[in-house]
């Protein structure tokens, strides 16, 4: 049986894709509706229940609820206006009831769109916990947090580990970067066709608080203090350098070849 569906098994009707679809889309067995149950022990802390429309555009995820689990978050979102049967604070167990499939929103049909997002609620990916308990840490995190920004789109969300899962590394496969930002190290970003920015020291809204320049592809980064590698635009991804001078191997990148990936971990 499903672990967020009262009667019916699941089926997907659309997978996670980071940064396109941060979720993923569940109907019961041949297109059936059901009750949504929640997937573990946990305490609601955010509702909606009033939406009562359908969007053909924007991001609204109708009416939903979000649950705090231990390690994680779970949010079910779409559900039908007046089915909602729980309220920020109510603590739920792990197969109650929380509402109803519906096609509130931003939706094209009735549907559950499920996501899950780690202890400091970045979403990763749901699949492999659609019908299986989460983890019981996360121990997959280190001690440096990084980002990075699409050119001419947005900043992604910050990733705190290093490894082969979606939630790996930063960045978006074929789309380039301008822009990075790295908690509690000192970083600095090279422009193809133009040279190594200076060095950044914070993190912030601000021109000196990342590196890079918008609408420029970097082709080069160096972090100080850490463990580092790039993934090339239409490549792969290159050896992990581990210092910081001007040698080739003083950086991770190649001159003239955009990035679209990267990845940091501690030394």
């Amino acid at each position: 049986m499903s672990r967020v569906f009262k009667d019916k098994d699941n089926q997907v009707t659309q997978k996670y894709k980071k940064g396109y679809h941060d979720g993923i889309d569940l109907v019961g067995y041949k297109y059936a509706l059901d009750y949504i149950t929640a997937h573990s022990d946990g305490v609601v802390v955010s509702v909606r229940s009033n939406y009562k429309t359908t969007d053909k555009t924007g991001s609204s995820y109708g009416n939903y609820v979000k649950i705090k689990h231990s390690n994680y978050y779970t949010l079910y979102a779409h559900m039908k206006y007046g089915s909602v049967t729980v309220k920020v604070g109510d603590t739920v167990k792990k197969g109650q009831t929380i509402g109803y499939m519906g096609s509130t929103g931003r939706s094209t049909g009735a549907h559950l769109h499920f996501e899950v997002r780690n202890a400091g609620d970045v979403k990763i990916d749901p699949t492999p916990y659609i019908d299986a308990d989460f983890t019981s840490d996360t121990s997959t995190t280190n001690e440096i947090e990084y980002r990075v920004h699409i050119k001419g789109g947005n900043w992604l969300s910050w990733v705190k580990k290093a490894d082969n899962t979606n939630e790996g590394y930063a960045g978006i496969y074929g789309k380039s970067i301008d822009g990075i930002q790295v908690k509690n190290r000192v970083y600095q970003a090279h422009t193809i066709g133009g040279s190594w920015l200076s060095k950044v020291t914070k993190v912030d809204t601000t021109s000196s608080g990342y590196a890079g320049i918008w609408n420029k592809s970097i082709d080069g980064i160096k972090i100080e203090n850490a463990k580092y590698r790039v993934h090339i635009k239409g490549g792969s991804w290159l050896d992990w350098v581990s210092k910081v001078d001007n040698t080739s191997n003083g950086y991770a990148g190649l001159y003239g070849k955009e990035i679209d990936g990267v990845q940091i971990k501690s030394l």
